[in-house]
Parts: structure tokens; C-alpha cells; sequence
């Protein structure tokens, strides 16, 4: 009987030094697995970071050229149009002067 008791006592002991042990390296384990999913997944996420960061650059680049053509054909339209009134005005101008000399003869 006592060496009944014996073994359910180290069988006891054996439990409980298991469940502390288990206790200890379970956080461990599960911390590594997690590292090893943030070591697989961090490159991916900054590969596709760094498209999307590409892309964004690119769509910019597009827009500042864009926006620069559309800023010189306002200043062609621009000129254009100060010729057009330059032309009109000499025109008026040469009409008051022909009215002038019609005046005076």
C-alpha cells in the first residue's frame, strides 16, 4: 500500500512539475510560431507597400504633367487672345484716326 501511495504521490509530482513546465514554454511556443507568421507575412506586406507607394508616385508624376499642359495651353489661349485684342484695338484705333482725318479735311 505504501508503495501504491509512493507512486500516485511522484505521479502527482511528475503532473505538476509537467503542468508548470507546460505553463512556461506554451507562451514560448506560441510566441515563435508567431514570429515565424510576422517573419513570412512582414516582407509580403512590404513588398506591397512599396507598389502601392510606386503607383501613387507614378499617378502624381502623371498629374504634374497634366496639370503642367493644361497650364501651358491656358497661357497659349492667354496669348491668343491678347493678339486678338491687339489687333482689335489697332483696328479701332486706325478707324478713330481715319474719322479724325475725315473730320479735319
Amino acid at each position: 500500500m505504501d508503495n501504491i501511495q509512493l507512486i500516485i504521490s511522484i505521479a502527482t509530482l511528475g503532473g505538476i512539475v509537467f503542468a508548470i513546465y507546460k505553463t512556461f514554454s506554451d507562451p514560448d511556443v506560441k510566441a515563435a510560431t508567431r514570429l515565424e507568421k510576422i517573419e513570412v507575412a512582414c516582407p509580403l506586406k512590404h513588398e506591397k507597400l512599396d507598389y502601392v507607394v510606386s503607383e501613387i508616385k507614378s499617378s502624381i508624376k502623371s498629374l504634374d504633367q497634366s496639370m503642367l499642359l493644361i497650364k501651358e495651353n491656358d497661357i497659349k489661349h492667354i496669348e491668343n487672345e491678347m493678339r486678338r485684342m491687339s489687333d482689335v484695338q489697332t483696328k479701332i484705333l486706325t478707324i478713330l484716326e481715319e474719322r479724325k482725318n475725315n473730320q479735319i479735311k
